[in-house]
């Protein structure tokens, strides 16, 4: 009786299947994808932005979901470099398993091949040459097959003779290369990601600082040495100056690296489209290095960086370097009459006004603006200079404000506008101040001045009815009417400069209901109180126009389209929540510009990966691994029986095209004396 032995399979061990997992293709796969989707969110998203823009941009939701979710430094987030350490770890394994196969698959010829299965190849062709004997037909056949460019090995059993030839082995030399260069490029990924200075940060031994400080009050965690591994930062050098440092944005703060060299910016130049909009932008720069004999000088665009023993700089952005500007200060409470004043940006400076102290925070000046502002057109234009300023009470309360030099043209009339925020996520809120024939804000400016001061008011609203009872035909030594309809005229204008003008009508018919009148005295002193705010309203503007020199044209309606421009922006003066309204009269520009300063040692490896890359995939799909087979065996009336044979893995009609030429020339070297079989 038969025993019957079954085989059992051991079960792998627990290191085993981890080995198995890490070497899989699956995985590989798997890793390839999520690091692709990752690069692809790191390109949509700009990285290594200050949070406030981001914030800004994705509203504080989604900015917090991102920020937890490092997707605002991709490449440097921990969860990405130990996606490229796993991927790296899976390559090698496969590397270290398959390589050796890989090797022996080149190496070896197959010369262990019988008549039997050489005819179950699809491409193999049989034949009878009388001519010669099967070592007689081999040295012709192998300079057949090496006229083809194989390479071939002889084996002989007995008479028979066996050719085993191969040509395209590279070909498995482009499974090495481009798993290898994902472990380049991986690694040169890794290198620029700066694992170390990650690894320092969650140790706590580096702390980014939030605060604005000089960078000798900068404490020591926050600012890195030379030899600090690769980074990315950003200084910005006023035209003239020069910096050692670069700063790098890291969450809500920031730190500083210093540089083995000195940047100084000798020029900036900009080029703009006629519409105002920048087209190109470069720098003049020279850079001083205790090893250089002479400041190495260089002009760099967007596109031609200055690279310097791996640094690589390059202008990013550009802005203002401190420009000079000349201002004159209108306060906006009645106070008093408008002064100059001379201020610098960048500069902070303490600035009085009706004796209360305000500091004013010049912060970016702009030479070109091309902008959309609302109320204008729907088109971009050129607004000309401009610059932002931040305006601080001495209780702490602040607004931004940007102030254009020049008035713009809306709908036929020209206005000054001022945009006011209140802090710089929210939008401009914009003003538009009534231009005077000077093409100056001056005359409006002077009417709300005039309309403000409570004695000043009280006398136009005077000469206001004054004219209004002569018009009227009214006796205009009736104190008690004439005081009256003055009253009303104050409250009413009181009413439109902070309420605006239906507020104000509403108002005023409530109090005359308060006191008693009936519908009929109430519509006629409605339309008198309407009659003296606009008699008030002319009035400020005649004593303004004296004041300021502004002579109107009365061949056409531009005085009077003023007057409405006037009555429609005074209640908008209430809602610009400034004690002063600042006119930019002149400039001394001075221009800056950001240049970004990186290293990056991985670099050249990516490059060398990406070189790997490309020779093994031309090596998989454009070098063809073919094998061909010449089995010679010797008949028994003299002459040999020839068995040719081909197999090609990844090419199966260009291999039977190969096949067919190599047939037809080994016939031809070999001719057939009879029948034959394919």
């Amino acid at each position: 009786m038969g025993t019957h032995r079954a085989t059992r399979r051991h079960p792998r061990s627990g290191a085993g299947i981890f080995l198995h997992f890490l070497g899989s293709m699956n995985l590989a796969i798997t890793l390839l994808v999520a690091i692709s989707i990752a690069s692809v969110i790191g390109t949509i998203i700009p990285q290594a932005q200050p949070y406030t823009d981001y914030e800004a941009q994705f509203g504080p939701w989604w900015f917090e979901i991102f920020r937890r979710l490092g997707l605002y430094h991709v490449y440097s987030a921990g969860w990405y470099l130990g996606l490229l350490a796993f991927l790296v770890a899976s390559v090698l394994f496969c590397l270290w398993r398959h390589t050796p196969a890989v090797i022996r698959e080149m190496r070896q010829f197959r010369t262990h091949q019988q008549a039997r299965s050489l005819s179950a190849l699809r491409n193999h062709m049989e034949w009878f040459h009388a001519s010669g004997t099967p070592d007689q037909c081999a040295d012709k056949a192998s300079r057949v097959l090496r006229s083809q460019g194989y390479r071939l090995r002889r084996k002989d059993k007995g008479q028979t003779v066996l050719l085993a030839a191969m040509r395209g082995g590279t070909n498995r030399l482009g499974y090495i290369f481009t798993h290898l260069a994902i472990v380049v490029i991986c690694a040169g990924a890794l290198i620029d990601g700066n694992l170390t200075l990650k690894l320092r940060e969650l140790a706590g031994q580096i702390q980014p600082e939030s605060r604005m400080l000089p960078l000798q009050d900068m404490h020591p965690s926050s600012r890195l040495s030379v030899n600090s591994g690769p980074f990315r930062g950003i200084v910005t050098i006023p035209e003239g100056e020069r910096a050692s440092v670069v700063f790098m944005t890291r969450g809500e703060g920031y730190l500083v690296r210093q540089l083995p060299f000195m940047l100084e910016v000798d020029a900036f130049r900009v080029e703009h489209y006629p519409s105002g909009e920048p087209r190109s932008f470069e720098s003049d720069v020279r850079l001083h290095a205790p090893e250089l004999d002479e400041p190495l000088t260089a002009t760099i665009a967007v596109n031609q960086p200055l690279q310097y023993r791996g640094y690589t700089i390059y202008p990013s952005t550009f802005g203002d370097g401190g420009s000079t500007l000349f201002l004159r200060v209108w306060p906006l409470d009645g106070s008093g009459s408008s002064r100059r004043l001379e201020a610098r940006v960048a500069s902070p400076r303490e600035l009085r006004v009706n004796g209360e102290t305000y500091h004013l925070e010049p912060d970016d000046f702009a030479l070109h603006n091309i902008q959309n502002v609302p109320g204008i057109d729907s088109e971009n234009r050129n607004l000309g200079p401009s610059f932002i300023f931040r305006l601080r009470s001495a209780t702490g309360e602040r607004r931004e404000y940007e102030n254009f030099m020049l008035p713009a043209r809306i709908d036929g009339d020209t206005f000054f506008i001022s945009g006011v925020r209140n802090s710089p996520s929210e939008p401009f809120r914009y003003l538009h101040m009534p231009a005077d024939a000077n093409g100056q804000p001056d005359t409006f400016l002077t009417v709300f001045r005039l309309l403000t001061g409570a004695q000043s008011r009280a006398a136009i609203a005077g000469e206001s009815v004054e004219e209004l009872l002569k018009e009227e035909g009214l006796d205009s030594g009736e104190s008690e009417l004439r005081h009256r309809l003055t009253r009303t005229g104050e409250l009413l204008m009181q009413d439109l400069l902070s309420h605006g003008l239906t507020q104000a009508i509403r108002r005023l018919e409530e109090r005359f209901k308060a006191a008693g009148m009936d519908s009929d005295q109430r519509e006629l002193w409605l339309g008198l109180g309407e009659d003296i705010l606009a008699g008030m309203v002319e009035g400020a503007q005649v004593q303004a126009s004296k004041q300021t020199g502004a002579i109107w044209n009365e061949a056409n309606d531009a005085r009077e389209r003023f007057l409405r421009h006037t009555l429609e922006t005074l209640p908008a003066m209430e809602r610009y929540g400034s004690p002063l309204y600042l006119q930019l009269e002149d400039f001394q520009h001075r221009q800056s510009t950001g240049l970004e300063v990186a290293r990056s040692p991985g670099k050249p490896l990516v490059y060398l990966g990406f070189g790997l890359l490309v020779i093994g995939i031309v090596l998989m799909f454009y070098v063809p691994h073919r094998r061909a087979w010449c089995l010679l065996q010797p008949e028994p009336m003299g002459g040999s029986r020839i068995l040719l044979a081909c197999s090609s893995q990844r090419d199966p009609v260009g291999g039977r095209e190969a096949f067919r030429r190599l047939a037809d020339v080994m016939r031809a070297a070999l001719p057939a004396d009879n029948g034959q079989t394919e």
